[in-house]
C-alpha cells in the first residue's frame, strides 16, 4: 500500500499509531480495509483487531467488508458484532443488527451491548425493547427511558437501584420537577456520592446556574471521585466565568501538546471552547477541530466546535455545511444550527425536517430540540405565524423542555407587543427553572414594556446575581433606569416604542431614497465579510456600493468640511463608535442605504425604500431603533436629530457606549420626538422585527464577536493612532 498525499497509508493495528495517523488526515477507507484483512489473513488476535477496529469507529470510518470480515473469522463474538454494527454503512446496518441479535440471543447476558448499539444509532425504540421485561441493566434501562422522556418508568427502575441510581435519579427529578426541585432533593441525598454530586454539577451548568455548580462541584470534589472528570469539570466552571486564558494555560501545561491525538475528547472541547473565547489564531484552531472530529467524528459536541471553528478560519463564501454522510439526527440538528449562525434559515429548515423524519418515536428528548429548533429557524425568517403554529403542536414533556418552549413562546408575544402574553407563559416554568438568565432577561422585556420598571429592573438584577457580571454593566438595565427619568430620555422613547402597536405607513413626499449601499469595516477582514459584501451586491443591482474604514471615513468628513465632527471621529475610542457616528453623517450628507456587514440579506430590500424618504427597524428587545440597517434620503431632519442627539452624548461622558451615547438609545430618541399621537412623520417606515427577518438575517454572529476587541466586551480602547 502506498502512501497517499504524504501520509502512510496504514500504521498497522496499534491503536495509537492510528489515531496519530487519522489526526495528521489518514483514514481511506481502502487502506483501512485492506490494512485489516491483510492483519487478519496474518493471523491478528481477536482483542487486538478489536482494539483496532474501535479507533476506526470512533472516527466514523464506512468499512463493510471489514465489518463482515470480523463477523466470519470470529462468528460468535458480540464484540466483533457491535463493531460490524458500527463500522457498516445505512444500508448494509440492519444486517449487521441481525447478526448482533442472532449473537445476543445465545448469550443474553450481553444484551445491553446490543441496547448501547441501538442507543448509539439513534434507535431508541429498538433499544428499549431489547432490554424489556428484563431484571437487568437497570441503569441502561433507565436512562432509555429518561431518553424517551418516560418518567414513570424511569422512576421505577432508579428506585430499584438503591443507592446507585443517585445520578440517574437527580436527573429524573430536573426533567419531572424542575431545576427548582433539586436543591430539596439534594438535602434528601445526604452527603450523596461523588457521582451524584457530578450529575448535580452537569444538571446546574446546563441551566447556566454557576453558582449552584460551584456548590455542586465542591461536594463532588470533597467526595473524590474520577480525577480527571473533576478536573475538566474546575476548568469548565472556570470557562464559564470568562477566564479563558487561564483555562488554555493551565491545558498547556498539562496535556501532551506534542501529541494531541492521545487527548480525550473533553480535553479537546476545553482547549477549542477556551481557543475560541481568547481569539486564538484561527486557522491553528480550524486545523486542530478538524483532526479532533476525524478522531471522534460521532462527538456531537467537537462536531459543534469543528463549524465554529470553521466559520472563524474560512470565507463564508465556501463555508455552506453541505450534506453529510449517513448524518443522524442529532448531527442534522448540528448542521442546522450552523445553517443558522450564517444566516440561511430556509436551509436549516431542510435539515430539521429530514431530521424529524428519521429521528425515532421514542427518542423525546431529542424530538423536543428538533421542533424548538424549527421554530427557531421560523422565526429567524420572520414567519412568526408558523413558528406559533410548531409551538402549539409540539407539546414539551418535562420541566427543562417547558422552559425552552416557554423562552420561545415568550419571545413570539414579545415580538408581537403582547407583554401580558410574555408574562404569562413565563410565570408558571420560571417557578420550576428560575435559575435560567435567560427566562430573565424576557421577564424583564415584558416587564418594561408594559411600564413595570421597577420589576424589570429587579429581573435584571436576578440575571447578574446568576451570571455574576455587573448589572449596571448591562446598556438594558442603563435603559430601564433611564425609562423612569423624566420624558424624552433613551428609555422613555424605547418604552413608548415598544409598548405601541405599528404605525401604518403614510408615503412621503420628500426625495427618493439613492441607490446606493454604504457599509463600515475596520480592523483585519472577517473571513465573513467578502460574502456579505457580495450578496448586497447582488441583490441590489444598479446601487453603487462603497466599503469603508477609519481612514476613508475621516478623510471624507475633512473633504465636505465637517472638521469639529471629524475631530470627535478620530479621538472616539474604539470602531464601533466610529461607525455608528459616520453613519449618521453620510446618510444626513448623500442618503442611500447603509448596512452593517453582519446583515446578511436573503431578499432585496427595494420594496421597502419604495415612496420613503426614510426607513429605520424597531428592533426585538426593549424597544431601541436599530441602527444596523439606516436608508433615507440626504438631509432628513429624524437623522440630523439622532446626529445632535449622538454629539451630546458624547460630550456629557469620557466613557461612551456604543450601544448607548450613538447608536440605538439615541435613534430611539430621535424617532419618537418626532412621533404624533397616533402615526409617525409621511414618508418614515419603521419596519417590524418580523418584518425586518422576512428578508435579512440580523446581527450574525461572526467570529470578531467573541474578541476582546468587540464592544460589547472590550475596555475603552485608543482614538486612531497620529489623528486626535
Amino acid at each position: 500500500m502506498s502512501a497517499r498525499g504524504g501520509i502512510a497509508a496504514w500504521p498497522g493495528l496499534s491503536p495509537e499509531a492510528l489515531t496519530e495517523w487519522l489526526w495528521v488526515g489518514g483514514g481511506c477507507p481502502e487502506d483501512c480495509t485492506a490494512g485489516v484483512e491483510a492483519a487478519i489473513a496474518d493471523g491478528a488476535r481477536h482483542g487486538e483487531v478489536a482494539r483496532a477496529l474501535r479507533v476506526l469507529a470512533r472516527a466514523g470510518l464506512v468499512l463493510d467488508r471489514v465489518a463482515q470480515a470480523v463477523c466470519a473469522r470470529w462468528p460468535a463474538s458480540v464484540d466483533m458484532a457491535v463493531l460490524a454494527v458500527d463500522l457498516s454503512s445505512p444500508s448494509e446496518r440492519e444486517a449487521a443488527f441481525a447478526v448482533l441479535s442472532e449473537r445476543v440471543a445465545a448469550a443474553p447476558e450481553r444484551a445491553a451491548a446490543q441496547a448501547r448499539a441501538r442507543r448509539r444509532h439513534g434507535h431508541v425504540s429498538d433499544a428499549r425493547g431489547v432490554l424489556a421485561g428484563s431484571d437487568r441493566d437497570r441503569a441502561l434501562q433507565a436512562a432509555l427511558a429518561l431518553d424517551a422522556l418516560a418518567l414513570e418508568e424511569a422512576a421505577l427502575h432508579i428506585a430499584a437501584l438503591g443507592a446507585e441510581g443517585a445520578a440517574l435519579g437527580a436527573r429524573l427529578v430536573w426533567l419531572r420537577d424542575g431545576a427548582a426541585a433539586l436543591a430539596e432533593h439534594a438535602k434528601e441525598q445526604g452527603r450523596g456520592t461523588a457521582a451524584f454530586w457530578a450529575a448535580m454539577f452537569r444538571i446546574w451548568m446546563a441551566e447556566q446556574d454557576l453558582t449552584c455548580a460551584q456548590a455542586a462541584l465542591a461536594a463532588w470534589r470533597d467526595l473524590g471521585g474520577d480525577a480527571s472528570a473533576l478536573h475538566r469539570a474546575e476548568l469548565r466552571l472556570m470557562l464559564e466565568r470568562g477566564s479563558a486564558d487561564a483555562v488554555r494555560d493551565v491545558l498547556a501545561a498539562g496535556l501532551d501538546m506534542s501529541a494531541p491525538w492521545r487527548w480525550d475528547a473533553a480535553d479537546h472541547m476545553l482547549w477549542l471552547r477556551s481557543g475560541l473565547a481568547c481569539a486564538a489564531p484561527a486557522a491553528d484552531l480550524a486545523r486542530h477541530a478538524a483532526s479532533a472530529h476525524r478522531l471522534f467524528a460521532r462527538h456531537n459536541g467537537l462536531l459543534h466546535l469543528h463549524f465554529l471553528c470553521r466559520e472563524a478560519a474560512c470565507d463564508w463564501r465556501v463555508l455552506v455545511p453541505g450534506a453529510m454522510l449517513d448524518a443522524t439526527p442529532e448531527q442534522s440538528l448540528a448542521v442546522a444550527r450552523a445553517d443558522l449562525r450564517i444566516g440561511l434559515p430556509a436551509r436549516a429548515l431542510g435539515r430539521i425536517r429530514v431530521a424529524l423524519r428519521c429521528c425515532d418515536a421514542e427518542d423525546a428528548a431529542l424530538r423536543q430540540r428538533l421542533w424548538a429548533t424549527r421554530a427557531e429557524a421560523l422565526m429567524r425568517a420572520g414567519r412568526l405565524d408558523a413558528a406559533a403554529a410548531v409551538l402549539e403542536r409540539a407539546a414539551p414533556v418535562g420541566a427543562p423542555a417547558a422552559a425552552d418552549f416557554a423562552a420561545l413562546q415568550a419571545e413570539l408575544a414579545l415580538m408581537r407587543r403582547q407583554p401580558g402574553a410574555a408574562l404569562a407563559v413565563l410565570d408558571p416554568v420560571m417557578s420550576r427553572s428560575s435559575a435560567r438568565p435567560a427566562l430573565w432577561v424576557l421577564r424583564a422585556r415584558a416587564e418594561f414594556a408594559r411600564g413595570a420598571f421597577a420589576a424589570a429592573q429587579a429581573a435584571l438584577s436576578a440575571r447578574s446575581e446568576l451570571t455574576g457580571q455587573a448589572a449596571a454593566a448591562d446598556p438594558r438595565a442603563r435603559l430601564v433606569a433611564d425609562a423612569q427619568t423624566p420624558a424624552r430620555s433613551a428609555g422613555w422613547a424605547a418604552h413608548m416604542l415598544v409598548q405601541r402597536a405599528l404605525w401604518p405607513f403614510v408615503p412621503g413626499g420628500g426625495g427618493a431614497i439613492p441607490r446606493q449601499l454604504i457599509h463600515y469595516w475596520e480592523g483585519p477582514e472577517s473571513p465573513a465579510l467578502a460574502r456579505s459584501r457580495a450578496r448586497w451586491a447582488a441583490l441590489h443591482p444598479g446601487f453603487a456600493q462603497r466599503v469603508f474604514d477609519a481612514a476613508q471615513a475621516l478623510h471624507w468628513l475633512r473633504a465636505r468640511g465637517f472638521d469639529t465632527l471629524a475631530a470627535r471621529f478620530a479621538a472616539l475610542p474604539g470602531p464601533a463608535l466610529r461607525a455608528d457616528l459616520f453613519r449618521l453623517c453620510i446618510i444626513l450628507q448623500e442618503g442611500g442605504v447603509f448596512a452593517d456587514l453582519d446583515e446578511y440579506p436573503r431578499l432585496p430590500v427595494t420594496p421597502w425604500l419604495e415612496r420613503a424618504d426614510c426607513v429605520l427597524c424597531i428592533e426585538r428587545g426593549f424597544g431601541t431603533v436599530a441602527n444596523n440597517f439606516i436608508a433615507a434620503a440626504p438631509g432628513q431632519a429624524l437623522i440630523a436629530q439622532a446626529l445632535e442627539h449622538a454629539c451630546a452624548a458624547l460630550e456629557a461622558t469620557a466613557r461612551p457606549c456604543p450601544w448607548w451615547d450613538t447608536g440605538p438609545a439615541q435613534l430611539a430618541r430621535a424617532v419618537a420626538a418626532r412621533m404624533r399621537a397616533d402615526a409617525p412623520p409621511p414618508g418614515v417606515r419603521l419596519l417590524s422585527q418580523e418584518a425586518y427577518d422576512r428578508r435579512v438575517s440580523t446581527n450574525l454572529p461572526w467570529p470578531h464577536k467573541r474578541g476582546a476587541e468587540h464592544w460589547r466586551n472590550a475596555a475603552p480602547v485608543d482614538s486612531i493612532p497620529g489623528t486626535a
